[in-house]
């Protein structure tokens, strides 16, 4: 049975402090668990004692059940718990490796606060710090020498350098470009080049502060997170919900127009059938890269010229390469795309079929040989 004691502060704010027994420890000790509740300014008599006997019989129900929370917990340990009971059950792979990133941030500006002590000014000061100049971890490098040239003088050819030092050819091309590439990248080309790194690559020092997307993303997970608690009654509001969202300024989507979608699919008519057939998939669909990585021949319908995209593959460094459902709800659907693409996907599937065909072949011939030797 709970038990309620009625509370006046010196400003004559009225709280009911709400008690629970959960039995006695093993030194005979009685074990109790406590919240506080504080009604909303404006609500009757009548409203308030019928709040508090709910959130009596809740809190007690809670108790009996182990779902109780002190509100003394410190953030740290109630994100733990936020983990283990909600996010590694309910969010996506992909979705929890931005979290960590954006926790590696949060739990050292906040996680020793207690939980129910936080408020918006702590919130307010941890995003005027992630603002600030040098706050990145996440350091880029640039090249300052001509790549191509000496990767192609040492190795022949683009991949069997990217063979040989463990750096895809993606992130490669990307250095050889001048583009961003992350230390441990760059370290890896000039260890299999065997040059300096500080004479190869830079650090780039033009952006050293985070976007205002990247703040976004921090106060949405704290807000999912502190709504999470309120949930469980372990706080009696979401102190995110009291502030202004940082601002995330809005970038213009960088999109091929007419000619150059039109110069595209002219240079694709020189490349292999497989590359072809992707990106006539990727100009015609907008599908996502994974969505099309995905796609199995059995989400083809070549006689009523649709797709169905129902998968999408993902990496993440946890998990390497791995199949999931498509990223929303609605991002599973079935899409009509021109005839054009669906002939190309048919030339594709012929020649898959014929390269499967001879490894069968190969395969059977070189047992066949084997087993003639053993005799």
């Amino acid at each position: 049975m709970a038990y309620i004691t009625k509370k006046t502060n010196k400003n004559g704010r009225v709280s009911y402090l709400i008690r629970v027994s959960e039995g006695y420890r093993s030194n005979g000790t009685q074990i109790r668990r406590s919240m506080t509740y504080t009604p909303e300014p404006g609500m009757t008599e009548r409203q308030i004692e019928k709040e508090l006997k709910r959130q009596a019989v809740l809190f007690e129900e809670n108790c009996n059940n182990g779902l109780y929370i002190n509100q003394s917990i410190t953030l740290e340990k109630f994100i733990e718990l936020w983990q283990k009971e909600y996010a590694e059950k309910h969010l996506k792979e992909k979705t929890l490796q931005g979290y960590r990133q954006y926790l590696s941030r949060i739990l050292p500006a906040l996680g020793h606060l207690k939980i129910g002590k936080i408020t918006p000014a702590h919130l307010m000061k941890f995003y005027d710090n992630l603002a600030e100049e040098g706050i990145r971890k996440d350091t880029k490098y640039v090249s300052v020498i001509d790549l191509k040239n000496a990767i192609l003088a040492k190795y022949g050819t683009k991949a069997a350098f990217s063979e040989q030092s463990g750096v895809s050819l993606y992130t490669l091309n990307n250095a050889i470009k001048g583009l961003n590439i992350t230390l441990s990248s760059a370290e890896k080309i000039c260890t299999a080049l065997e040059i300096s790194f500080s004479k190869t690559f830079r650090p780039n020092s033009e952006k050293t502060t985070l976007s205002g997307k990247v703040l976004l993303h921090h106060h949405r997970l704290l807000s999912s997170i502190f709504q999470t608690a309120v949930l469980w009654q372990v706080i009696p509001s979401n102190p995110c919900s009291r502030i202004k969202a940082p601002r995330s300024e809005q970038k213009e989507i960088q999109c091929l127009d007419d000619k150059e979608v039109l110069c595209f699919l002219s240079c694709l008519e020189k490349e292999p059938l497989q590359y072809k057939t992707l990106f006539l998939l990727l100009v015609y669909s907008g599908m996502r890269r994974g969505e099309v990585c995905g796609l199995k021949w059995a989400d083809i319908d070549f006689r009523n010229k649709l797709i169905h995209i129902q998968r999408t593959i993902l990496y993440t460094p946890q998990r390497g390469v791995y199949e999931d459902t498509p990223k929303t709800k609605g991002s599973n659907r079935i899409i009509k795309l021109a005839d054009m693409v669906f002939i190309e996907l048919e030339k594709h599937r012929k020649q898959q079929n014929a390269v499967r065909l001879n490894q069968v072949f190969l395969l059977s011939i070189s047992a066949i040989l084997k087993m003639a030797m053993q005799k």
